[in-house]
């Protein structure tokens, strides 16, 4: 171990926030998980409002670290084992298996920020609006070593907007009424690696949402995280949902899907030029420069928002 309601859409849907909120967080685990029990610890150091647990949710994990699960002797946490293969089957196991009544989640490869919990359920018990609230993610490396600050919108208006183009949400990062998970279905598996995705823009039209300016989750990159494996498939999984975002009523074919996201690699390696000639001349432009559109003002409101 390394240091380190079924609902109408357009409804808005307020939560209740007693004074007392009781919460479940949890913390999917699959492969190595050399950093799992970093994570578990950061989550026991949190400041809770009132009763807590932590529901790690096990696949296919080393032998060697389910038997040092098996020596925390904290009543606090809870175990279960889950034989689906998805990210989506282990945390609405999770959900099935959540006692409270708010969901924090957090990953099994990062860390929750200090002081977390307590500034989440502060707002929350300040601004019964809101459905859920996130923050701001440091990104660190393998060593905990911090590489930048991964920086999310504030206010409901530029989250809602940016759903167009990307999450607006730290995954790992976000605190959520256990209800309105459930209400809405929990997790799909309609697109596989960004279900998170999937579920904010499920959410967003339900009530409001919120991130908080200060950092609450320490994210790690390292080889062995799926957004890395599975980077292409994830980018072509992203693009059928920005697409079938700008446009519900065209049937696009996995042709276009792949061509738009050569157009999101592009933009992310910053080829500007070549960005440019896909937007004069491609049969698709009308939809690139959609895009491109959104985000500008996306990156435009999130400026004004910090």
């Amino acid at each position: 171990m390394k240091k380190i309601l079924v609902l109408k859409i357009g409804i808005e849907f307020k939560i209740s926030t007693e004074s007392i909120m009781n919460i479940s967080v949890i913390i999917p685990a699959t492969g190595e998980c050399e950093y799992l029990l970093e994570a578990i610890n950061s989550a026991l150091l949190q400041n809770y409002p009132a009763e807590f647990e932590i529901i790690v949710v096990i696949q296919s994990v080393p032998s060697e670290i389910v038997a040092r699960l098996s020596e925390l002797n904290y009543k606090n946490i809870l175990t279960v084992y889950d034989p689906g293969n998805t990210i989506v089957s282990a945390l609405n196991l999770g959900l099935k298996n959540a006692k409270y009544d708010w969901i924090a989640r957090l990953d099994s490869d990062d860390l929750m920020a200090s002081g977390r919990i307590e500034k989440q359920t502060n707002f929350l018990q300040n601004n019964s609006e809101y459905l859920l609230v996130g923050g701001q993610a440091q990104v660190i490396d393998v060593y905990g070593k911090q590489i930048k600050v991964a920086r999310y919108p504030i206010n409901d208006y530029a989250s809602k907007f940016g759903l167009s183009v990307q999450s607006t949400l730290p995954h790992p990062g976000v605190l959520i009424k256990k209800k309105i998970l459930q209400d809405l279905g929990g997790y799909t598996l309609n697109f596989p690696n960004i279900e998170d995705f999937d579920l904010w823009r499920r959410v967003s039209k339900l009530g409001k949402l919120y991130n908080l300016r200060s950092v609450v989750v320490h994210y790690r990159t390292h080889s062995g995280q799926v957004t890395i494996r599975r980077n292409q498939e994830i980018i072509f999984t992203k693009s059928k949902f920005i697409l079938l975002g700008l446009n519900r009523n065209k049937n696009f074919t996995n042709l276009e899907i792949s061509e738009f996201a050569k157009f999101l690699n592009l933009i992310e390696e910053k080829n500007w030029k070549r960005v440019i000639s896909l937007t004069t001349y491609h049969k698709q432009r009308k939809y690139f420069i959609e895009f491109l559109f959104r985000k500008l003002i996306f990156k435009l409101l999130k400026i004004c928002g910090q």
